[in-house]
């Protein structure tokens, strides 16, 4: 009902609508059913919950264009968290790769992208960081004295722009979505190779430390 509501919505102004699917399976690449997949855009307040079927997959019809977060949450597994951009009549898929706590996190999770982006150290990246927005601590997480680092892996697009996050590694969902959150907003330099800008990878850390 959501989805058909979104969609109606979105022809009803005129707009182009995306599909965006997947599928999410465990570290033995087992499919995981009855997890629930949110996906929301923070710039216009859309949101939409789907729950994958028996084979692991799961489908979002009506979704425009902009910047989406993707959460993944089943009982059992750490939860995962994608920032990707959507772009009007596109059909985006990701693979997402569940993990029990303590599990290390795959350096490849099957993400499906055009061509591979220049892999460059953090400190290059943060070298071409002119805006940057500071993470806001979550107020439950102060109260339950949650500290920590939250690593994510970014690529940044020809014009500077993060494009697509993932987090590798947190201490907690509460610290995951407020650094997606602020590091999506950052704006880079153009990352220049023979004197011509191009898409890199790197990873961001950010650091939550509660004051004593």
């Amino acid at each position: 009902m959501k989805n058909t509501l979104l969609s109606v919505l979105l022809t009803s102004v005129g707009l182009s609508a995306a599909t965006i699917t997947g599928s999410v399976i465990g570290s033995a690449g087992e499919p995981i059913s009855d997890a629930k997949v949110s996906i929301y855009n923070p710039d216009s307040g859309a949101r939409q919950e789907v729950t994958t079927t028996s084979d692991g997959t799961f489908s979002v019809a009506g979704a425009g264009a902009g910047q989406y977060i993707l959460r993944v949450e089943k009982t059992g597994f750490n939860s995962v968290f994608r920032v990707f951009d959507v772009k009007a009549d596109s059909n985006i898929n990701r693979q997402i790769t569940m993990l029990t706590p303590g599990m290390p996190a795959p350096v490849n999770d099957g993400e499906t992208s055009e061509g591979k982006p220049l892999r460059v150290k953090g400190t290059v990246a943060q070298a071409n960081l002119v805006t940057k927005v500071q993470p806001h601590y979550p107020p439950d997480a102060k109260l339950a004295r949650v500290q920590g680092t939250v690593e994510l892996e970014i690529t940044i697009t020809k014009d500077g722009v993060p494009s697509e996050l993932r987090v590798v590694s947190s201490p907690s969902d509460d610290l995951s979505e407020s650094a997606i959150e602020a590091v999506r907003q950052w704006r880079y330099r153009p990352t220049l190779l023979n004197g011509s800008p191009v898409e890199i990878a790197s990873t961001v850390v950010v650091n939550y430390t509660l004051l004593r």
